[in-house]
């Protein structure tokens, strides 16, 4: 029989976008709801048997109580089984968690498992066994990954056995510190699963559905957090049985885009070369971060400001943030003239070099004229 399961992760549900006005943050914090219940959707709509959330379903160990319930409201929609496995940002800090104490009484009455204990998962689904051997996070940084009690656990006979784990994965994410429960793929294969489902890093892996039978699944973030960590939101659906891996495939579940655009102006081009870049976004579903430098002539320098205060409003982004300290006013014969008297060294030096190719030499020779004169 073929199980099928959507498998998401690192969702941070309660991020606090701290950086962004509130009309945005609350946008930003309103998508990340709206992803998760996406990724319920489309597992009802393909009818999986599980939705499986691999760690960091919470972006902290205190969300308050209304978003807990909000999330249990949403993933409570799903006709299957919700497995939650608590990752390094929403770990399990035993009978006394506030969280998960909160969350399995909220759900008390749907089909949500809260897996805080590393012990065996089982489920028939038409006959067929299905085993889940879950790994939580007890702590936020942890030098030793939380993988090793499964290698000599005991498996039924012709069931489909399935790792849940919360870490990085040794050549996929940058751990220097080697503190984020660190697993190699020779200990996720000793481990002999039909397939790990794995959060934490925020990218997914594999790149792209297919129909090999990878030895693990990432499932990267449901949604895109900042230009860092702008990867455009997906979970997986995934198709297994007794065998293994049948196939899997990509969910897009994210509507909100970050982008970071590096523009250099031109005094000829002025601002047209920029509106010609962003006017081909989707503005209203993008955060646009822009990083300017270059020259722009007398006029546009003076109404940079302005500009750019004004291209959130007139192309509708969600919201513009612009760097543009490295931008720089064109030099001009007639500045050189009105600065300088005729038939002096500066105006002689400077018109000369204002005709020479290389028009950074004009403004280096200015600074220098203007230190000197300090």
């Amino acid at each position: 029989m073929t199980i099928r399961i959507v498998h998401t992760a690192d969702n941070h549900v309660d991020l606090g976008f701290k950086n962004y006005p509130d009309s945005v943050r609350d946008i930003l914090c309103s998508e990340r709801m709206d992803a998760l219940m996406n990724i319920v959707n489309a597992a009802n709509k393909k009818q999986a048997h599980f939705l499986v959330v691999a760690g960091d379903l919470f972006d902290g160990v205190n969300p308050n109580k209304r978003t807990i319930k909000s999330v249990v409201d949403v993933l409570g929609s799903f006709e299957g089984h919700v497995l939650i496995l608590p990752g390094n940002h929403d770990y399990y800090t035993g009978s006394s968690s506030d969280l998960w104490n909160r969350l399995k009484l909220d759900s008390s009455e749907k089909q949500i498992r809260v897996l805080s204990d590393p012990k065996m998962e089982e489920f028939d689904i038409d006959g067929q066994k299905v085993q889940f051997f879950p790994c939580p996070c007890r702590t936020k940084t942890s030098k030793e990954n939380a993988i090793g009690w499964v290698i000599d656990q005991p498996r039924t006979q012709d069931s489909i056995q399935i790792g849940i784990a919360h870490g990085n994965v040794e050549g996929l994410g940058l751990d220097t510190d080697d503190k984020y429960f660190n697993m190699s793929r020779t200990e996720l294969r000793g481990a002999k699963m039909h397939v790990w489902l794995l959060g934490h890093i925020h990218r997914p892996f594999p790149d792209r559905g297919g129909k090999d039978a990878p030895d693990f699944f990432m499932a990267g973030s449901h949604a895109p957090q900042s230009v860092l960590r702008n990867h455009a939101g997906s979970a997986w659906y995934i198709e297994l049985n007794i065998n293994g891996v049948l196939s899997y495939e990509t969910i897009n579940c994210s509507k909100i885009e970050f982008r970071r655009i590096a523009h250099t102006f031109n005094a000829i081009e002025g601002f047209a070369g920029l509106t010609g870049v962003i006017s081909s976004l989707v503005a209203e579903k993008t955060i646009l971060d822009l990083v300017l430098d270059g020259t722009l002539n007398d006029s546009d320098f003076k109404n940079l400001s302005i500009n750019l205060d004004n291209i959130e409003a007139e192309y509708g982004f969600v919201h513009v943030k612009a760097e543009s300290k490295d931008v720089v006013q064109e030099i001009s014969l007639e500045q050189i003239q009105n600065r300088f008297a005729n038939n002096s060294f500066a105006n002689h030096l400077l018109s000369n070099l204002l005709r020479s190719e290389n028009k950074n030499d004009v403004r280096v020779a200015l600074k220098l004229i203007e230190g000197i004169g300090k």
